[in-house]
């Protein structure tokens, strides 16, 4: 998931953007996954904080019995990003 936030990065500090995801990716095992939750994007001085809480489910084959099975899990994160580029401002 890409999310583009150069406009975020022309706003002020404490400006936010909320996504909601709901979709597939590719997990282990080049295996189809699925993902359902939000992400928050916070504007800090110097970059961005994002912070996600996301469902998964992806399927899976057991290394012992070769059953295949589905991995449900909760991914909680939060995260500290610097920009490479930064944006101009207009005045």
């Amino acid at each position: 998931m890409k999310y583009n936030l150069s406009q975020l990065l022309k706003e002020p500090t404490g400006s936010t953007r909320e996504y909601e995801v709901n979709g597939s990716f590719e997990g282990p095992e080049n295996r189809l996954g699925w993902a359902q939750g939000r992400v928050q994007v916070f504007r800090t001085h110097h970059g961005f904080v994002v912070r996600a809480e996301l469902e998964t489910r992806v399927d899976l084959t057991c290394s012992r019995c070769l059953n295949q099975f589905e991995l449900r899990s909760l991914l909680t994160m939060e995260e500290e990003s610097f920009p490479t580029v930064y944006a101009v401002r207009e005045q």
